[in-house]
């Protein structure tokens, strides 16, 4: 009998039960965080184009000319706030905060929706720095067979099979990453690494014996979607090319199946820390009794 049937430790039903259970108690809190991120993401975006165009402080004589010049601002101006401004240095790392709200449900805290904002705080400076390139690396081998699938294929894949090829692609070099390095973000979370190598050492040798475990959490979850997405081609191509299903897609997986998914990461890898703490225990007590 091994450390895990001993000592209670949930298995992957189990987890996926404590986290549909968690998203169910707390989905109002993820929802009003989420809605906070978009709100401050669109007071960013509107701000650098107040910047962009200092002109129009001048122009707005009225709410309606207001609306109707705000809609007519510059590509360029809207571009460069989105990707260097709001993408790089906000969405990146608000995204973080998710899974330490998760992490947070994991340990029987309770959360509130202005947690979204965690790793944006200057006090935990250089974590951010870490986050950053943890996504680079995260996203540098699924975004590279993308890459590789337009080369051959082009932008607009017309072939639902090569669409779906693409999905699976994508996301099966992520689970494989996941097998890895899943507890990389969660140590620079907690600051239980001093850098971005350190915390992908560490989670190597935190995985080597729980990544056959994790891989089963992975089947599941890409089936999951993958599934979701061959419903969406069949219906939005019965529906002649609508969009309505991808705009549903994309719900399900931003309210449901993402949140989902980080509570079961966070914890999978509670459940490491603590069979880790009980082997550690056992080890110093086997030496005084000895």
């Amino acid at each position: 009998m091994d450390v895990s049937q001993r000592e209670g430790f949930m298995n992957n039903v189990e987890m996926r039960r404590f986290a549909g259970k968690q998203w169910r108690k707390n989905f109002l809190t993820f929802f009003a965080a989420f809605i906070l991120l978009l709100a401050v993401y669109l007071g960013i975006a509107i701000a650098f184009s107040f910047v962009l165009s200092p002109s129009l402080v001048l122009t707005l004589s009225s709410l309606q000319e207001g609306i109707q010049y705000g809609l007519n601002l510059s590509i360029s101006g809207i571009l460069l706030a989105l990707f260097l401004c709001v993408l790089l240095l906000y969405l990146v790392i608000t995204s973080f905060s998710f899974l330490y709200m998760a992490l947070k449900l994991t340990r029987g805290e309770t959360i509130t929706p202005f947690d979204i904002f965690y790793t944006l705080n200057l006090k935990n400076f250089p974590m951010q720095r870490s986050l950053i390139g943890y996504t680079f690396l995260y996203l540098i081998l699924p975004w590279g067979l993308n890459a590789l699938f337009i080369f051959f294929f082009g932008f607009s894949m017309k072939n639902p099979v090569l669409n779906f090829l693409e999905e699976a692609a994508f996301h099966i070099a992520i689970g494989i990453f996941l097998l890895f390095y899943l507890c990389v973000p969660f140590l620079i979370l907690e600051r239980k690494a001093v850098s971005l190598k350190d915390a992908m050492q560490k989670s190597v040798a935190m995985m080597q014996k729980e990544w056959k475990h994790f891989l089963r959490q992975v089947l599941f979850f890409l089936a999951i979607r993958l599934g979701a997405n061959l419903l969406a081609s069949m219906w939005s191509y019965i529906l002649d090319n609508s969009s309505f299903p991808d705009m549903l897609l994309s719900a399900f997986y931003v309210l449901y199946l993402s949140p989902f998914f980080i509570l079961v990461q966070a914890k999978f890898y509670q459940e490491i820390l603590k069979k880790q703490e009980i082997l550690g225990r056992a080890e110093t007590r086997e030496p005084e009794e000895g």
